[in-house]
């Protein structure tokens, strides 16, 4: 009798083990499947970004692009920069990305080029901003509101009564942010705080 309380405890702690170890390789698959399909969902908006059938939603996070080959060497760039002559041979290779049809590449290209070509620069995210297609103004105006600059600001605020919904989400967010991070110079603050206030009224976005 008492081999076979023995023998039962021991099968129980076995299956107690089994049952435990079984329970840890769910949570460890559970977690490395939750970790292949973000990747996967990360790469298909990258791949959709090129063919310009990107949900909108995915549009404005540019985090889902950030390991694209053109934004890593737009990061080697801004790494290597040291010297005037390399911020010569920068400004070439920059402004080359602004020729591929890709407009988030064009506006972190921008974005890297106007602490030293800021005419350029923001000449070139002006003319994403004002696109008639939302997929090319969302990159340009994520890349405005990362400037902080007056002129950027100006440009947002003219911005804020667009048609899409998607474009008008985007511009208040950068207001938002740049009003967040206290980039707005005094002068502008109270238009900025009028103009909100407006669109609280106006619109469906709590602000």
């Amino acid at each position: 009798m008492g081999e076979f309380i023995a023998g039962l405890l021991i099968g129980l702690g076995v299956v107690g083990i089994a049952g435990g170890a079984y329970l840890t390789y769910l949570r460890w698959k559970s977690r490395t499947g939750a970790r292949v399909r973000m990747l996967a969902k990360q790469y298909q908006a990258m791949t959709d970004s090129a063919g310009r059938d990107i949900p909108m939603e995915l549009l404005a996070q540019p985090e889902f692009i950030s390991s694209r080959m053109e934004f890593r060497k737009i990061e080697a760039i801004e790494a290597e920069l040291t010297g005037e002559a390399d911020r010569v041979v920068a400004q070439k290779l920059l402004k080359d990305f602004f020729k591929m049809d890709d407009p988030w590449v064009k506006a972190r290209a921008a974005k890297a080029l106007y602490p030293m070509d800021r005419k350029s620069a923001f000449a070139e995210l002006k003319v994403l901003a004002q696109s008639n297609s939302p997929f090319v103004q969302i990159p340009g105006i994520w890349a405005l509101g990362e400037l902080g600059s007056e002129s950027a600001l100006e440009l947002l605020m003219s911005l804020v009564w667009s048609k899409s919904p998607e474009v008008q989400q985007a511009v208040i967010r950068c207001l938002v942010q740049m009003e967040t991070k206290q980039q707005i110079p005094p002068e502008y603050r109270p238009k900025v705080k009028r103009l909100l206030k407006e669109l609280r009224y106006k619109t469906d976005w709590i602000l």
